[in-house]
């Protein structure tokens, strides 16, 4: 027996060669839904090329990638091409990556669980199934779902050209608050309808919980996408979201994971807890310079040191790694390939005054892959790579015994990188307290 995908390029069906049922093919259609009906009409005919031509075939779509935490629903489009698959010999199915966003997609999700429970439903009937778990809630509950569904097809052409997680980067383009507002009171309706019924009333509740999770997401790109918005309403923004998080942490509404791991490509997402109780004081400049250590010289000649001489030293962003800008083009032009080893990042700062005596720390956003830092020449302390996450996760350094005050201050870090891309390629922040 021999195993494959039919996938991208290759996922065309032979025009003459006879295959037979030794060969089993995973069949991946390449499409988002909603979809476009010439496409899925030409899907279908893909799938009944393939099965013609003798192989036995698996359904492997990517379709429930998208959607990320937001109202995106194509519950019976799905279903009918589910359909169409299992009367035309599908022996099997493996859906790649479900993000289980139950609150915000729960009909996406019980239309596959119940299709491959009970095949013998039709898509309206596994609908008419899932409504009617709503008791007297249901009709409004229906409303809901078709609102956001007709939202979904409007929005669907928007996401060709983007990676399976895109949608998460346009939100703040694509949703409105009146789409939202209308979806709350859709919610509240149908728990108003639901009345005395206690099941019902908690079913209509958890939906409500995934559609204020999608609102505040929303009004967190928001915020994120304004030119002139502060860190520290970024900072705020994400707290709301990050509160509300933790209020229905247990519901499974929410896919925190998927969430927070999607979140943190878009947006530089500061961990509530790291900057709680904290003055936001200032962000370092985004332009710093940086000198390439490929000997790794540059500790043993301590590049770190206050008074250093920089001049000869490169000009780097630290909004993004340094491969995506002309220092890392450069490098890779010289040398036919990228940077990976030791580089060295530096800037200036000056603190305020008022901050003598006072916690000063500062926040990096995300380094990529381990850092060392000192300050003034000395060494405040390491963020080594040692988690997978390491190279996206915000950290703080205390920089209160070697900072000074009205004067400037230089910052040196230390960027360890092996594999990849590589730099400090997030924000970074000056935060005091008490």
């Amino acid at each position: 027996m021999v195993c494959g995908y039919a996938y991208g390029n290759y996922r065309k069906p032979p025009i003459a060669t006879e295959l037979n049922e030794n060969i089993v093919l995973a069949y991946v259609p390449g499409i988002w839904y909603p979809e476009d009906r010439d496409v899925l009409a030409s899907r279908r005919a893909e799938w009944m090329g393939w099965r013609e031509a003798g192989a036995r075939l698996m359904l492997r779509p990517n379709s429930f990638l998208t959607g990320f935490t937001m109202p995106y629903i194509f519950a019976e489009e799905f279903g009918h091409e589910f359909k169409f698959a299992l009367e035309n010999g599908m022996i099997g199915t493996d859906f790649d990556s479900l993000t289980g966003m139950w609150g915000a997609q729960a009909p996406n999700l019980y239309m596959l669980g119940r299709l491959h429970a009970r095949p013998d439903l039709t898509p309206e009937e596994v609908m008419a199934e899932f409504y009617a778990a709503f008791g007297a809630g249901g009709p409004r509950v229906r409303e809901y779902f078709e609102h956001w569904a007709a939202i979904s097809a409007d929005i669907r052409p928007k996401l060709d050209g983007l990676a399976w997680h895109g949608l998460a980067g346009i939100i703040h383009e694509v949703y409105t608050a009146e789409m939202f507002a209308e979806g709350v009171r859709m919610l509240a309706q149908a728990t108003r309808d639901a009345g005395g019924d206690e099941a019902s009333a908690a079913r209509v509740k958890f939906l409500r919980a995934g559609l204020e999770n999608a609102r505040l997401t929303w009004e967190m790109a928001r915020v994120f996408a304004r030119e002139d918005s502060t860190v520290a309403e970024q900072v705020r923004a994400g707290a709301e979201l990050d509160a509300f998080r933790e209020s229905i942490m247990t519901d499974n509404a929410v896919n925190m994971v998927v969430a927070n791991w999607t979140e943190k490509r878009y947006w530089q997402r500061w961990p509530t807890a790291m900057l709680q109780d904290k003055q936001i004081v200032d962000s370092l400049p985004v332009t710093w310079k940086l000198q390439w250590d490929p000997d790794e010289v540059g500790a043993d000649e301590q590049w770190f040191a206050d008074d250093l001489d920089t001049a000869g030293w490169l000009s780097v962003e630290t909004d993004r790694a340094w491969e995506k800008q002309a220092v890392g083009e450069a490098w890779r032009a010289a040398h036919g390939k990228d940077y990976d080893g030791l580089a060295w990042y530096r800037t200036e700062f000056t603190l305020p005054a008022e901050l003598a005596g006072k916690q000063v720390w500062l926040a990096f956003g995300a380094v990529d892959e381990g850092a060392t830092v000192w300050v003034n020449g000395q060494l405040a302390g390491a963020h080594p790579f040692v988690q997978p996450d390491d190279w996206t996760t915000p950290f703080l350094m205390d920089i209160k015994p070697m900072a000074r005050y009205n004067a400037p201050n230089t910052v040196t870090v230390l960027v360890e990188d092996r594999s990849g891309a590589g730099g400090v390629w997030r924000p970074v922040l000056v935060v005091a307290g008490e």
